[in-house]
């Protein structure tokens, strides 16, 4: 049987929150390991994973050979994946979550070339000027327009 609570849940905000950012020792030479070290192979998810990892320090690098899951030989020498590189170059999937190449997200291309969007689109907020009402003046969304086709199409239903 689990564990029961006793007491009511915890609520409000943290005791303590966080200062700063996490920031971990650049001087180590394994951060530089790590951060030298290059993600192949991946579709665009995998790669946001293994490069959230290596931010927070949670990437922890491949020191021995693993198994490949498709050609069964000691051939797999990137942290995080399950099939080595002639087989991903082959079955063109990705290393990690098996996934073909096709069924990856759009933006799977831009990631894959290393072009990475580096001035992401501004959305500005619409003030109340820009949508053709007085300050204050709160309508329902509708023009007059906009009531008008709402009362043609209900006349069509009949």
């Amino acid at each position: 049987m689990g564990r029961v609570s006793s007491g009511a849940p915890k609520s409000g905000p943290p005791a303590h929150a966080n200062r700063h950012a996490f920031r971990h020792n650049p001087g180590s030479k394994l951060t530089q390991k790590i951060i030298a070290s290059p993600i192949n192979d991946l579709c665009p998810p995998c790669h946001a994973v293994l490069e959230w990892r290596k931010k927070y320090r949670k990437y922890k690098p491949l020191t021995v050979a693993k198994k490949c899951v498709r050609c069964q030989q000691k051939a797999v020498k990137e942290a995080y994946h399950v099939i080595c590189t002639p087989c991903v170059r082959k079955d063109r999937c990705c290393g990690k979550c098996l996934q073909a190449e096709a069924l990856w997200p759009a933006a799977s291309t831009e990631v894959a070339a290393g072009e990475e969007n580096k001035n992401p689109p501004v959305v500005e907020a619409r003030s109340e000027e820009d949508n053709g009402q007085e300050p204050g003046d709160e309508g329902d969304g509708y023009g007059e327009e906009g009531e008008s086709e709402i009362e043609e199409s209900g006349s069509d239903l009949e």
